[in-house]
């Protein structure tokens, strides 16, 4: 599916929300057509690995859209991840899973006066080792599946509850059941702490590519020296 970005709107929104946190180095990642929506096409965040990543913006385009995207976590202390900021006006919910799409916890309302979503730093559910994660973003009541069609994170008493993964739940994650009857589609901005950017792998023929003219560079400086 492709997505069309008002890109006007977008440009705004972001750098509103830069202004906002000036006081720090801010990197934000606008997503690019499609963010992915199986663990092995998530979304990488940047040009380059490991740039200090303070927000994501997107839009979920249908009712049944998920987008995903790699995150670095390099202290699991620190991350946060908020859709309940003056951006996002969808009724969300957000979730992280490890790098393999094994579910690790989810948040539907972040409050009882909000239809947004927090993934708060300190939680005993959260992130426990550092390195790369997938998170991901969906209308409420539209959860993250594995190819068996099994909800991967357990279901919670108030929409308000923090969710871990749910019994038998195993990655990776493939696709969405879709439960709502109600969610609008449209843009969301995530606000992040403790995370950083994941640079696009190359594909295999562009790094062979790579390798052969960095050898044919060293070939004519040496000639050049002889």
């Amino acid at each position: 599916m492709i997505k069309h970005h008002p890109l006007k709107a977008l440009a705004a929104l972001a750098t509103s929300a830069l202004v906002a946190t000036s006081a720090v180095q801010a990197q934000l990642y606008i997503e690019q057509g499609d963010a992915g929506s199986t663990a092995a096409t998530a979304s990488p965040t940047g040009a380059t690995n490991g740039a200090s990543l303070t927000a994501l913006g997107g839009n979920l385009s249908s009712v049944g859209d998920m987008d995903l995207f790699l995150v670095n976590i390099s202290n699991p202390a620190t991350f946060s991840a908020s859709t309940a900021n003056p951006f996002t006006t969808i009724d969300t919910q957000i979730y992280l899973f490890d790098l393999a799409g094994n579910p690790v916890y989810l948040n539907d309302d972040a409050s009882g006066l909000t239809l947004q979503s927090t993934l708060p730093a300190g939680s005993a559910l959260g992130p426990q080792t550092a390195g790369v994660y997938i998170l991901g973003i969906s209308l409420s009541g539209v959860d993250p599946v594995n190819v068996a069609n099994t909800s991967l994170f357990a279901t919670g008493t108030f929409s308000t509850d923090l969710r871990g993964p749910a019994p038998g739940g195993l990655g990776p994650v493939s696709g969405v059941f879709n439960n709502s009857s109600s969610a609008s589609p449209g843009f969301y901005f995530i606000n992040l702490t403790g995370a950083s950017t994941v640079a696009p792998i190359p594909e295999p023929g562009v790094t062979v590519a790579l390798g052969a003219g960095a050898l044919g560079l060293l070939a004519l400086r040496r000639r050049q020296r002889a």
